[in-house]
């Protein structure tokens, strides 16, 4: 199945050391054999509403988050897995893992592989799947235009 976690790293984290917990994250999903497509690199948001997190033996209130997401193909089995790991992850403030379709949906802004270093890239065992589109078959797109075209000029004089 594929499916999707969105994650919000606490802001104390900071930049220097976000590339390490995202790379953390990967390696849980590679610990579970599950297949990365797609990422987005975290960045700096402002949360809609305030969230509080129990760090040692106080509540601190987040109004601010790191938020990026990673699509991955896993079976539905090591979801549990990949659950008690994030649940002991200290510098994640939540996540949300939800299935989804293998298609994207939206563009990724920044990919977390473009981010690291190739030798970090490797040792974090980051898959890298690459889009190839299909040729575009201008005669068959002439044909679909023209049927549009007839379509449109049928419902048109039927008005």
């Amino acid at each position: 199945m594929i499916y999707e976690v969105s994650y919000l790293v606490l802001p104390t984290v900071g930049e220097d050391a976000l590339a390490p917990e995202v790379s953390k994250l990967k390696e849980t999903l590679a610990g579970v054999e599950a297949k990365v497509i797609g990422d987005e690199y975290p960045s700096l948001i402002n949360l809609q509403y305030e969230m509080t997190k129990r760090i040692d033996t106080k509540n601190v209130r987040f109004d601010q988050a790191y938020f990026g997401w990673v699509k991955f193909e896993a079976e539905s089995d090591s979801v549990a897995k990949i659950k008690k790991a994030l649940d002991l992850n200290k510098s994640l403030l939540r996540y949300l893992i939800v299935t989804t379709v293998r298609e994207n949906t939206l563009s990724a802004k920044k990919s977390v592989a473009a981010l690291l270093s190739p030798k970090s890239a490797r040792s974090t065992s980051i898959v890298k799947e690459e889009v190839v589109a299909a040729p575009i078959d201008e005669e068959v797109v002439d044909q679909e235009i023209d049927k549009l075209v007839e379509e449109t000029a049928t419902v048109e004089t039927n008005d």
